[in-house]
């Protein structure tokens, strides 16, 4: 089996799917947008490691590509109204959304959390709270989930049995 065709590979894609393309706390729709199209093209590239299984997958997350990724759109939205509320640039409120991917009870988390808490006149408590709130009034969608349902599980099943 070659480089391009590994399972370890396999399983790093579904992993960025999930933390790069789909998770609430993420980069903005246009980066969203770009790292799924990356994870369908190298999925199609690794499809003979077991097409049954990957190229059904593969299509399905093709065919539903601008739906997926859809509530980033609205968060976007909502992180853009943070950072001119506050008067601060939109990539300081972006990285206040994507320290909500580290668990709080993580040394990760609370060394990022100093480092975004430094700068002098900085509104972090403030703009934690309101990236916070705007998480938790950011839902996806029904058919979303239900599409991550029937897909996510597909992908993790062929983690373990490439």
């Amino acid at each position: 089996m070659s480089r391009r065709a590994s399972p370890k590979d396999v399983k790093a894609l579904v992993g960025w799917l999930e933390r790069d393309a789909l998770a609430l706390a993420g980069p903005s729709l246009e980066d969203r947008r770009e790292r799924f199209d990356f994870i369908v093209e190298e999925l199609a590239r690794r499809e003979q490691l077991d097409s049954a299984r990957i190229r059904p997958v593969r299509v399905a997350l093709k065919r539903q590509r601008d739906r997926l990724p859809g509530f980033a759109k609205v968060l976007d939205g909502k992180l853009a109204a943070i950072a001119q509320r506050f008067d601060v640039p939109e990539y300081q409120v972006r990285a206040v959304c994507l320290l909500q991917r580290k668990p709080e009870t993580s040394q990760a988390h609370w060394q990022r959390r100093e480092q975004l808490n430094r700068p002098p006149g900085w509104k972090f408590h403030g703009i934690l709270e309101a990236v916070s709130d705007a998480m938790d009034e950011t839902h996806r969608s029904r058919s979303m989930v239900g599409n991550l349902n029937g897909v996510l599980p597909e992908l993790k099943l062929l983690n373990k049995n490439i």
